[in-house]
């Protein structure tokens, strides 16, 4: 194999890699195809994996030995803090079929930031290849009120989520539409289940404060879906109550 064709099969590989990092973010969207986004929505890897056979194309292919050093040195520095920060492989802790249905689960999924505790809350609807996923929380236990102490089925189509411990927890209630399992967060929000037995709105899930729920919906874009980021409006999907709050990506 000549040294032309060792360059042009490192980059073609290269390329293949960055268009399956495509697909598999596509297919990691909220409501995407869970089987596709198990097997291609590892944008690290792909990244890391397309930036080797770059960086191997063209110490194959150049001459100067000063400039292989460099595209070395490049790739280095650029693949250390993508493994420095990547993240812990995540546990699944909870998977919780719906009341009185077998094709709905509730999954929370744990993981570590470098130091703190985070924790993935989705809606998997469907079965097999069909199978979709919908990230209706992500909570980081910087702090203690933030860490997420349980996720439960409200109902048929709603989920409860508590954050906090005692006097500081605080509950969060998603609903569901009926048909697909498109996550909405409704206008009756949050119940604080503090001393005083109020109720509060919150800017954020996992954060607590005093904005109007509308106000909540514009500030929860990081908060409501992880890497996998859904886009939450005031959009009505089909299937949700009226008034709600539903995921329009």
């Amino acid at each position: 194999m000549t040294v032309r064709q060792q360059v042009l099969g490192l980059a073609t590989t290269a390329g293949v890699l960055v268009v399956a990092a495509v697909v598999g973010s596509w297919s990691g969207r909220p409501g995407g195809l869970l089987v596709m986004a198990r097997v291609l929505h590892h944008p690290v890897l792909f990244g890391l994996l397309a930036l080797a056979a770059l960086a191997a194309a063209v110490l194959v292919g150049a001459r100067n030995l000063l400039f292989r050093v460099l595209v070395l040195a490049a790739a280095v520095l650029i693949a250390l803090p993508a493994l420095l920060f990547a993240g812990s492989e995540r546990e699944v802790t909870t998977n919780e079929a719906a009341p009185h249905r077998s094709d709905r689960h509730l999954v929370v999924e744990e993981g570590t930031g470098v130091v703190d505790p985070l924790w993935w809350v989705y809606v998997e609807e469907g079965s097999g290849l069909t199978k979709r996923r919908w990230p209706i929380g992500y909570f980081n236990g910087d702090a203690a009120h933030n860490a997420l102490t349980e996720a439960s089925w409200d109902g048929l189509d709603g989920v409860r989520l508590v954050t906090g411990e005692e006097d500081e927890s605080q509950v969060y209630f998603v609903d569901l539409a009926p048909e697909g399992g498109k996550p909405c967060v409704r206008s009756r929000g949050v119940r604080d289940r503090s001393a005083h037995g109020g109720r509060a709105d919150v800017s954020a899930v996992g954060a607590r404060s005093t904005t109007s729920t509308r106000g909540f919906m514009r500030s929860a874009r990081g908060h409501l879906a992880h890497g996998d980021q859904g886009s939450p409006g005031n959009k009505e999907a089909p299937g949700c109550s009226p008034g709600a709050f539903c995921w329009s990506g």
